[in-house]
């Protein structure tokens, strides 16, 4: 019955576990029962069916104490609906306490969930944060090339306007020396 039970919590996880945002190994989502793993999981069915009869024995057993302190004269069927009502009754409180428990796991889930919503949030403000920085290191490239553009731009001006100046002089003077009679030289 344990490796039963295991085979069937080991089914029941692979199909549930991507919807919650798990992947399993692929070499575990067969189940084995002769693997560590496997085995380790039939030994945890064992041990919880184990605890889950001996509650089931004590919820007897105290249904039986309860009806032993009723009225003499009572019979056995009064006895056995009193024992089923009382066993009734713990089972119902084991019930509560199974509710009460999954709406636990499921608040751990939902807070599970809302952590992994933070640590996307922060990869999202992370990553955002490079692409600010590096935007900003190229806007400051950028302007480093528009500074030396500027820069080679007005260097290559001046050098032109020495050069405008230069060829007028020398324009000046062949104008100059042609017209006074000199030669060129």
């Amino acid at each position: 019955m344990s490796e039963t039970l295991a085979r069937k919590f080991h089914e029941t996880y692979e199909r549930l576990a991507p919807a919650f945002g798990y992947n399993t190994r692929h070499e575990t989502r067969t189940f084995d029962p002769h693997s560590a793993n496997g085995r380790l999981l039939t030994v945890v069915c064992a041990q919880v069916v184990g605890d889950l009869e001996r509650e089931r024995d004590e919820l007897k057993a105290y249904a039986d104490k309860l009806a032993d302190g009723l009225p003499e004269g009572m019979l056995p069927k009064d006895v056995e609906n009193l024992r089923n009502a009382n066993s009734g009754l713990a089972e119902d409180l084991r019930k509560v306490e199974r509710e009460r428990d999954k709406a636990l796991c499921a608040l751990a889930e939902t807070s599970a969930t809302n952590t992994e919503i933070r640590r996307e949030l922060e990869e999202a403000r992370q990553e955002a944060e490079r692409y600010r920085r590096k935007t900003l290191s190229q806007d400051v490239e950028i302007a480093k090339l528009k500074a030396s553009s500027n820069e080679n731009y007005w260097e290559v001006s001046r050098q032109r306007d020495n050069m405008r100046f230069a060829l007028h002089k020398i324009a000046d003077a062949v104008r100059y020396g042609f017209r006074h009679g000199k030669g060129a030289a």
